[in-house]
């Protein structure tokens, strides 16, 4: 489910890259906070050591094209993903959770950015 995050975290956090071709199934069909969290799980993973070179590629493509697909439009973001923003949402200054998403994607790219270019 795009709706409860959790699992996609629990996969990043034991470093499960076998789980990659299935999040990228999913990356896209959530709203824009699910996104998020897809392409970082992604990325996380694609940069894992026991990732294959093919896989670890798919994987920081398909991040790398959320988190742009992310400042291109103002982010649909559902209810529930609003109110798990909006706690975090000072660390960016973000004064809503659809700032909160494009400034953090901005981030992550940056990041991509700098570690393409070391």
């Amino acid at each position: 489910s795009t709706d409860d995050l959790r699992p996609v975290d629990r996969l990043r956090d034991t470093w499960a890259c076998e789980a990659i071709p299935q999040l990228i199934d999913m990356a896209d069909k959530g709203d824009g906070f699910a996104k998020l969290r897809y392409a970082n799980a992604l990325w996380d993973l694609g940069n894992g050591a026991a990732t294959t070179s093919s896989t670890r590629e798919d994987a920081i493509q398909t991040a790398v094209r959320l988190w742009r697909s992310l400042l291109h439009r103002v982010p649909d973001i559902s209810e529930p993903h609003k109110r798990t923003i909006a706690p975090h949402m000072s660390a960016l200054n973000a004064s809503t959770p659809e700032e909160y998403v494009k400034e953090y994607a901005r981030r992550k790219l940056l990041e991509a950015k700098a570690k393409e270019n070391a």
